[in-house]
């Protein structure tokens, strides 16, 4: 159940990253990876904050999406983008407490439609790397998984008649 949780993480990361292009595109200061950090620290360390409580998030949505039987993109989506919209709301008690709401570097936010297109666009995008990530990760583990035993290149033979009979003809390939 870690594999969802560590490629949760990994796709929190990456949306980290693109924090600023959907700043960019929708016109709004909000980002939805810096909801809880400036609860930690600001200032200087802040980034850090905001990186590490997105990836803890990420890690347990991960965590739960592979619990629950996620494996595809589109379930991805449809579970990521079904959290944003079910948890907004919170938002209205978030922004009255939170310390860039207060200082009015972010709007107003309950009804702002460019912060809510900017987290729902945000979490279909990491639900696409999540669903992608678990399902890579299930096929590489299902691929790679131990048997307990060292598989030989050489057929095994059933019984000492066979075992015989390959070994004669190996014998032949190497002209005994």
């Amino acid at each position: 159940m870690q594999k969802g949780g560590i490629v949760g993480a990994l796709a929190a990361a990456a949306w980290n990253a693109y924090d600023p292009l959907l700043k960019r595109a929708f016109r709004t200061p909000y980002a939805d990876s810096e909801v809880l950090g400036p609860f930690i620290t600001e200032g200087r360390y802040e980034w850090l904050a905001n990186l590490a409580t997105h990836m803890a998030g990420g890690f347990a949505f991960g965590t739960l999406f592979e619990r629950f039987g996620g494996r595809t993109a589109q379930q991805g989506v449809v579970a990521a983008v079904a959290e944003n919209t079910v948890l907004w709301p919170a938002l209205a008690v978030i922004e009255r407490v939170h310390p860039k709401r207060r200082r009015g570097e972010w709007p107003p936010l309950l009804f702002n439609a460019r912060a809510f297109g900017a987290a729902t666009t945000g979490h279909a995008v990491f639900g696409v790397l999540l669903g992608l990530g678990v399902s890579r990760v299930g096929v590489a583990a299902r691929r790679r998984q131990w048997t307990g035993r060292l598989r030989s290149p050489v057929p095994r033979a059933s019984s000492a008649a066979g075992l015989r009979r390959s070994s004669r003809s190996a014998a032949g390939l190497f002209g005994r």
